[in-house]
């Protein structure tokens, strides 16, 4: 079985997540709030995979965008600033 969706408020509201490692998986969609709240996340790798990012879905995660992009706005899509920031986080790690 392979990973292509995290739902909905999978992790909402958990603040022991810091680091995500996502890059193996065949990952296409976060759906709606699915990181809502995680306030200690500071690390995310994506794989080239992935599509879809619902609404407020990094809302309260302040350690991964300590940058422009408002991803506390749900009425705007920002998948692909969000996407092009998780992946330059990416390559500055490595």
């Amino acid at each position: 079985m392979t990973l292509v969706k995290i739902s909905m408020t999978a992790f909402l509201d958990c603040s022991g997540l810091d680091i995500v490692d996502l890059l193996h998986a065949n990952l296409q969609e976060f759906g709606d709030a699915a990181f809502y709240g995680c306030s200690e996340l500071k690390s995310m790798t994506i794989p080239d995979s992935l599509q879809t990012i619902g609404d407020y879905v990094f809302f309260k995660c302040s350690e991964l965008f300590l940058s422009n992009i408002n991803v506390d706005d749900g009425s705007i899509d920002t998948t692909s600033e969000v996407v092009a920031h998780l992946r330059s986080k990416q390559q500055q790690q490595q």
